[in-house]
């Protein structure tokens, strides 16, 4: 909240400057403020909509727009994204992430997958993928998928824990357990790493108290800008929505 006075100060005095509204936009994520996020990063796209040294705010933006479950939007701007950079491991992942809000599994599989093809964060997108094939019933697939990447693993290092659990080499306590770092800070990223791909799972296998809870705790580690913090917004609000249509009661029958 500190920050956040200090980046309204910034844009009252230089309001011309693009900065400011980029430091404001970041304040605003931290404190979950997505809505002000988007007006924020809306005024640097709008001064240049076509440049590709842009990018970066179409992806901000789009991750957003996610977070207020907007998928049209946030697709929008990944879409944008990649026709100024062309394809890149995160407008893919981007592009990928606003399907899945929008519920097009398969669309968001094939973008982890090209994504996975870049070097850069490569072992993220294939949890990612393997989670998509859990989710649309793939179970044998995800394990194939799952299991022959991690043969490629040449270390035992933060973020492997996780693969090893979804290839069934690791039970999630031990996952946990091995988030745990001496730094403080470290700990908060890998457990809320952790609480979501464990959490992700469980929701894929339609156990949604289970997953419900450990999306609370993710999020509890106020890791805001982390993918996972954000995934764990969504999924939270899917397993509200599916609570509310179980309980709403049908209608009755005309006599």
């Amino acid at each position: 909240k500190a920050a956040l006075e200090q980046a309204n100060v910034l844009v009252e005095h230089r309001p011309e400057m693009d900065y400011p509204y980029s430091i404001r936009a970041d304040a605003h994520e931290w404190n979950d403020q997505f809505a002000e996020a988007v007006r924020d990063l809306t005024v640097l796209i709008r001064r240049h909509p076509n440049d590709p040294n842009y990018t970066q705010s179409y992806l901000r933006r789009c991750i957003n727009y996610r977070f207020l479950g907007d998928g049209a939007k946030a697709l929008a701007d990944a879409e944008k994204a990649l026709q100024l950079k062309g394809n890149t491991s995160f407008g893919l992942a981007a592009r990928g992430c606003s399907y899945e809000v929008l519920g097009r599994l398969d669309k968001a599989f094939d973008d982890y997958q090209k994504a996975a093809e870049f070097k850069d964060d490569r072992r993220y997108f294939m949890i990612w993928s393997c989670i998509i094939l859990r989710k649309l019933g793939k179970r044998a697939e995800a394990d194939k998928l799952i299991q022959n990447f991690l043969k490629e693993l040449k270390d035992d290092k933060w973020i492997a824990p996780v693969i090893k659990y979804l290839a069934g080499e690791m039970a999630e306590k031990e996952v946990f357990k091995l988030a745990v770092d001496k730094d403080a800070e470290t700990t908060r990223e890998q457990l809320c790493e952790a609480y979501y791909y464990v959490g992700a799972c469980y929701m894929a296998d339609k156990k949604y108290a289970e997953a419900e809870a450990l999306f609370k705790k993710c999020l509890a580690q106020r890791v805001n800008n982390f993918y996972e913090h954000g995934f764990a917004i969504r999924d939270l609000r899917t397993i509200k929505k599916l609570r509310e249509k179980s309980e709403t009661p049908s209608s009755p029958t005309p006599r």
